[in-house]
């Protein structure tokens, strides 16, 4: 049951969320900023397999459309 669980998960979905919710929707503005992003993400458990997505310009732009769509 829970390996089926974590197969469903979409850690990437996950990751955004926990991140838009402790730094919001902003891009970070410096690379510092960048790594203390990343750092966080690191701690809670996130791969870098997934969260280096997150910090791309077309996943940025792809997530931007997604909250104009809503």
């Amino acid at each position: 049951l829970i390996a089926q669980n974590m197969d469903e998960t979409n850690w990437l979905v996950q990751a955004r969320a926990v991140l838009s919710k402790r730094f919001g929707a902003a891009p970070p503005a410096t690379i510092n900023e960048r790594n203390k992003r990343i750092r966080f993400l690191l701690q809670r458990g996130f791969t870098m397999s997934t969260i280096q997505p997150l910090f791309t310009e077309s996943y940025r732009n792809e997530a931007d459309h997604e909250i104009f769509e809503q």
